[in-house]
């Protein structure tokens, strides 16, 4: 099987349902009908198969991704499971388990790069949308199924995310390029619409009449 190549990366268009291309050592790369690449690392600890999220692409190259992909081997060859590790590794680092500790140090970190205006729209939504339900739970334990319900409800009151993808690199980046943590699970493959409950338009309500 042909390898991957940076140039074939590119050319990648996205379809109509999730898309993996694999490269070698399971290693392979999954697009998303909305056009999200992200690398993905399939492998077996005691016959059970798991996958570790290597990050996204163009942000982690193909070179990257390879170097990840080897040093989770060599994980795996030591007799340790890369996934735990990776666990490992995020708690080590995070100052707090539960989404509002960890997204409060991620926005007071990227609070220095915003402009003040989009800084305080991501600090009122993420008040607005997402600590009242999400932000007292373990970010490990947040599942696809309860982003999806807070996202009907956001729906449902008619504020709407009008630039997906824009959300989707939000979420990828809170969860686990700065944390090391894969948000959503693998089940019915990777669902990540999660932040559009952080972008979603706040509605304000017309003042009553006298």
């Amino acid at each position: 099987m042909a390898q991957l190549t940076e140039m074939k990366i590119k050319a990648i268009k996205p379809g109509a349902k999730m898309a993996r291309y694999y490269d070698s050592g399971g290693l392979y790369l999954q697009v998303s009908p909305t056009g999200g690449k992200y690398w993905r690392f399939k492998y077996r600890v005691e016959k059970k198969e798991k996958l570790v999220a290597l990050g996204t692409w163009p942000q982690v190259s193909l070179k990257e991704a390879r170097e990840k992909r080897d040093r989770c081997r060599q994980e795996i060859a030591a007799g340790n499971d890369p996934m735990q590790l990776k666990k490992a590794r995020a708690e080590a680092v995070c100052p707090g388990r539960t989404f509002q500790e960890v997204a409060e140090a991620w926005r007071n970190n990227m609070e220095n790069v915003w402009s003040e205006s989009h800084a305080k729209t991501i600090r009122e939504r993420l008040a607005l949308n997402v600590y009242p339900v999400l932000g007292k739970k373990d970010i490990a334990d947040i599942r696809p199924t309860e982003i999806l319900a807070m996202l009907r409800k956001i729906e449902a009151r008619g504020a709407y995310e009008d630039r997906p993808a824009r959300s989707v690199r939000l979420w990828n980046r809170l969860s686990s390029r700065h944390y090391g943590l894969n948000m959503v699970s693998v089940a019915g493959g990777q669902s990540r619409v999660g932040a559009s409950l952080v972008l979603a338009h706040p509605v304000s309500t017309p003042a009553a009449g006298p």
